[in-house]
């Protein structure tokens, strides 16, 4: 790295291993929001196989349907989290002087 690079950035008001930092963060905020996608589309898809294949079993089948709205609601707060981890971001870093 650079001294220019790190000239710069500590122009912007974050040295560079906050700025690094910043990039591990909104990385792992990238990373968590996927996992919550990931067990949506898990949630749902056993949700969809328990209805179709299980359907002579009632309990089963009612199992099945409740998988089905507790996918909606995790890929609800999957957003949520994201959204509002991505606000705190960008607020910590333009009060640090930050792009």
């Amino acid at each position: 790295m650079s001294n220019i690079a790190h000239e710069d950035t500590t122009k912007q008001g974050l040295n560079l291993g906050n700025l690094l930092a910043v990039d591990r963060t909104s990385l792992a905020n990238q990373r968590t929001f996927l996992a919550y996608v990931r067990t949506t589309i898990t949630l749902f898809g056993a949700g969809v196989t328990f209805i179709k294949f299980f359907d002579s079993i009632r309990a089963v089948a009612i199992f099945g349907w409740l998988l089905l709205p507790l996918a909606a609601i995790t890929l609800a707060v999957g957003i949520f989290h994201f959204i509002m981890t991505r606000i705190r971001i960008g607020k910590c870093t333009r009060a640090n002087g930050g792009a």
